[in-house]
């Protein structure tokens, strides 16, 4: 997938989501997607089944669902990190010990545990998309 491919469904994620009063982040890396989604429980499981309906993805799981929780990323309608940035690889060999992005070796308690600190380390940086 190209930079242009993910710019365009970051375009596309950033409009509906603002119409849904959908939140959250997209970390890539090696052809790999992790994804944060907050917002109501409809608005939710619309954007899931769009995204499951989508041809681009493949082999979808849900690490974590909850109800009922604060929204953590109010100002973002989907911001986005790229394990080619260099602080966002360096946190995550920080938490994972590992050199490449592998999501798909994450449960939902690291997976969260590594959004929040990319988005706190975000914040305080102030490098991201959104």
């Amino acid at each position: 997938m190209s930079m242009d491919d993910i710019q365009n469904i970051l375009a596309s994620a950033n409009r509906f989501n603002a119409q849904n009063e959908i939140t959250g982040m997209l970390c890539h890396g090696n052809n790999v997607f992790l994804q944060y989604i907050e917002g109501s429980e409809v608005a939710v499981d619309k954007l899931y089944d769009r995204i499951a309906r989508d041809e681009r993805h493949k082999d979808i799981r849900i690490l974590h669902r909850s109800t009922g929780n604060f929204p953590r990323f109010t100002n973002w309608s989907m911001g986005f990190v790229s394990s080619y940035d260099s602080p966002v690889m360096e946190m995550l060999k920080e938490k994972t010990g590992i050199n490449i992005f592998q999501v798909d070796k994450l449960d939902a308690t690291e997976a969260l545990s590594i959004i929040y600190r990319l988005k706190d380390m975000l914040d305080q940086q102030n490098i991201i998309e959104r």
